[in-house]
């Protein structure tokens, strides 16, 4: 599948690398792997993906992303497995990157006030206060 709806590049959509998540908005926000031509190797990404399926934005957050979570204003909170934990607006811009452990991060919940829990691969449950600020 070619994307080519981003600036004037085109990109190729390799796999999606775990499941999507759908903001109230109705956009869709796809983790991905791409390469990105010879000798140039692998990148992971955030999508965002329009109601028509065109690509908004992308975003590098880091090497095998999570499952992303999308807040009630459509902040997108991702984790990778260097144990950090990225959020995007809904422009496209990281407005913080957290590191918040040295494992893999394996789930997120979105709690009340924009708490963020992360557990990650050595077993630790950690609670971010206010993902938004």
């Amino acid at each position: 599948m070619e994307i080519s709806t981003v600036g004037s590049d085109e990109y190729y959509l390799v796999h999606s690398l775990s499941s999507p998540a759908l903001g109230l908005d109705g956009r869709l926000y796809l983790p991905v792997s791409e390469h990105e031509g010879p000798g140039i190797g692998w990148n992971d990404y955030l999508y965002c993906l329009n109601q028509d399926g065109k690509a908004v934005w992308r975003v590098d957050v880091g090497p095998s992303p999570s499952k992303p979570i999308v807040s009630a204003d459509n902040l997108v909170i991702i984790g990778n497995k260097l144990g950090e934990v990225v959020v995007i607006d809904r422009d496209g811009q990281v407005k913080w990157w957290l590191q918040v452990s040295n494992s893999k991060v394996t789930k997120m919940l979105l709690g009340p006030n924009l708490r963020v829990y992360v557990q990650c691969d050595d077993g630790t449950i950690y609670a971010i206060e206010e993902a938004g600020a």
